[in-house]
């Protein structure tokens, strides 16, 4: 029996996170902390095309979340963290698997802020939610896992 399971996404979105604390290292292990490998629920991800139409995305592992980059913004012991979560991803509903094809993957994005012009991703965690600005993404596609047919000796 051949199994076949539908092509994975890696998703990957560079991100700056604001985080409270008393030093520049203080902020980078504290955005580690709250945003992590084993921190990250593995919910639903809903992403929109440049139509606006919607699709489900489930989120099957996170890769890395890096943190790169500390600054301090000036307002009594706020810094930005900045740094990058690479994640896997596969589409939820079969009906928005045919979407996602026919629009062409790289036209789905993580939603635009109602208020801001740029994307604000609520990210679930352990710890509650995550408010990360993203500040660029991509995704690409990662071919199918095709095992080949399994022979059976009779006999």
């Amino acid at each position: 029996m051949e199994r076949r399971e539908e092509p994975v996404i890696l998703f990957q979105a560079s991100l700056s996170l604001i985080v409270s604390a008393g030093s520049k290292s203080q902020a980078a292990e504290t955005a580690a902390f709250l945003l992590n490998r084993e921190s990250i629920d593995l919910s639903p991800v809903q992403m929109v095309n440049d139509e606006g139409e919607k699709a489900e995305f489930r989120m099957e592992s996170v890769d890395a979340v890096e943190w790169t980059r500390v600054e301090d913004i000036r307002e009594g012991g706020r810094f930005k963290v900045y740094g990058t979560i690479r994640l896997k991803l596969k589409v939820s509903r079969p009906e928005d698997y045919a979407a996602v094809i026919q629009a062409g993957l790289s036209g789905y994005r993580l939603p635009r802020s109602i208020i801001h012009d740029h994307t604000v991703w609520v990210i679930p965690t352990n710890c509650g939610p995550a408010f990360a600005c993203v500040l660029d993404e991509k995704a690409s596609w990662k071919p199918a896992v095709q095992e080949p047919a399994m022979l059976v000796a009779a006999g």
